[in-house]
């Protein structure tokens, strides 16, 4: 039986993280995971994918998650049935400062002859490490908050300007996006495209026109404390690529894009990003 511990600390309260650990889209952040199904019957998640075992090769894997209320939201124990190398773990919450320090503590056993057991322990605990550094960072990137990896630096402009107006900002700022304000509070979104539209139909006069009849005003918005799981979900529903962030009096306080979380997700480096505000 081998065992190792992983800890990781979140700026989230430990009811907000508890409640992440339990639901669909955490269990999706394990490595190999397919399904995921709640029993009806019990407080339990039933979860199945496939797992790649040294010397063994791809195995069918399933976990149980037990849900044990009088312990919430101070820990959650998981293991594995129906597998050849048996595992049983613990995900530990204790309140530290405003965050949650989670401890993901983990036991399992090597499968295999004497000489496999010997090699799949080599291979398979930097396999487990690996797998559980990339889990709990993924949880951690998932409940990070907007404030931390939003353009704070935006630039906007007054429900009062004209189209002309607009199309010469863009112009100077190579920016095609902006939110628009009335007496600093938020109140609508002005495209490229809104003017776009506009101007196809009616030409160059279009350029007169206020930019209050042409914006969206009906606009998706979150909070800085919002999660960026809660961001990709928004912009994945309504097929958007980007959100302004109010405070609780609906005034601007940033912009969330697709591209902050492409970069926070590891899927580009900042270094590839264009030299310009892109948002």
């Amino acid at each position: 039986m081998a065992k190792f511990l992983k800890e990781v600390t979140i700026d989230r309260s430990p009811e907000e993280v508890y409640d992440f650990l339990i639901s669909v889209d955490n269990f999706r952040l394990m490595p190999g995971i397919e399904e995921v199904e709640k029993d009806k019957h019990k407080e339990m998640f039933n979860v199945a994918g496939k797992e790649k075992i040294p010397l063994v090769g791809l195995e069918a894997v399933r976990y149980e998650i037990h849900i044990d209320e009088a312990k919430r939201p101070s820990s959650i124990k998981v293991h594995t049935v129906d597998f050849m190398s048996p595992t049983q773990g613990v995900w530990k919450l204790s309140k530290i400062d405003e965050g949650t320090k989670i401890e993901y503590d983990l036991e399992y056993s090597v499968p295999g002859s004497f000489l496999g057991r010997i090699i799949d322990k080599l291979l398979m605990e930097k396999n487990m490490a690996r797998e559980a550094d990339e889990y709990i960072s993924g949880v951690k990137r998932c409940l990070e908050k907007v404030e931390k990896i939003m353009t704070k630096e935006v630039v906007s402009v007054d429900s009062s300007a004209k189209v002309s107006d607009v199309t010469a900002k863009m112009e100077e700022t190579d920016i095609r996006y902006f939110p628009v304000l009335k007496d600093g509070k938020l109140v609508g979104v002005i495209t490229d495209g809104d003017i776009l539209s506009k101007m196809y139909a009616f030409g160059s006069s279009s350029e007169a026109y206020p930019i209050k009849d042409l914006m969206t005003s009906d606009v998706k918005t979150v909070k800085a404390d919002a999660s960026v799981l809660e961001v990709i979900k928004l912009l994945k529903e309504h097929k958007i690529r980007r959100i302004p962030v109010v405070d609780e009096n609906n005034a601007l306080v940033g912009i969330i894009s697709a591209t902050d979380l492409e970069v926070h997700l590891g899927m580009l480096t900042r270094n590839n990003r264009c030299k310009q505000t892109t948002y």
